[in-house]
C-alpha cells in the first residue's frame, strides 16, 4: 500500500500523544494501520450513502 500519511506527521502526533520516542518501524505500522482504517471506514460510508440514495 502506497502511503498517504506522511511518517512525519504520525510521529508527531504520537510526541503529542506522550511518547518519548518513536521507532521509524513502529511509525509505519502506525500508519498502515490508520490508511487501513481509513479506506475500511470510507468504503462503508460510500456504501450508506448510495443506500441512502446520495
Amino acid at each position: 500500500m502506497a502511503n498517504d500519511l506522511p511518517i512525519a506527521a504520525v510521529v508527531r502526533i504520537a510526541k503529542k500523544s506522550g511518547a518519548e520516542r518513536v521507532g521509524s518501524d513502529a511509525a509505519q505500522a502506525i500508519v498502515d494501520a490508520t490508511e487501513s482504517y481509513i479506506a475500511k471506514l470510507t468504503k462503508e460510508a460510500a456504501k450508506y450513502a448510495v443506500h441512502a440514495g446520495r
